[in-house]
């Protein structure tokens, strides 16, 4: 089976996760405030860090889509071997690579991404 097409569709696919996790409720009106009567100091607390958490949840959902692409799109990489993870910025990639050079790349692809503050790469080389 030709890996092309299929590449092109993983790309596809993580093309329109990483769109989709930059979407955004749009932030509210002043009229809107207006209507609502004001939050405790606490309610409004927690709603912040929930909607901070949400934020870097779609944040890290954007990064391991972008990084996963790029993986994927590099000649060099093997990036249906490599697996991808983002928690609040920093990558963890695992997986196989089938040389130190191909291991190395797959770090320098990752820490490439914008977003991305950290890269922890575990990929064994085999």
């Amino acid at each position: 089976m030709n890996a092309k097409p299929n590449r092109l569709m993983v790309l596809c696919a993580a093309g329109a996760i990483a769109a989709l996790a930059a979407c955004s409720p749009q932030d509210r009106t002043a009229a809107d405030t207006k209507r609502t009567a004001p939050a405790t100091s606490t309610a409004q607390s927690s709603m912040e860090r929930g909607a901070d958490n949400t934020k870097r949840a779609a944040s890290d959902t954007a990064i391991t889509a972008k990084v996963k692409s790029a993986l994927l799109a590099d000649e060099k990489v093997k990036g249906m071997k490599i697996d991808v993870e983002t928690k609040e910025g920093t990558v963890t990639l695992t997986g196989s690579a089938t040389s130190p050079a191909e291991k190395e790349q797959a770090e320098r692809l990752a820490s490439s991404v914008e977003g991305v503050r950290n890269v922890v790469n575990r990929i064994s080389v085999s």
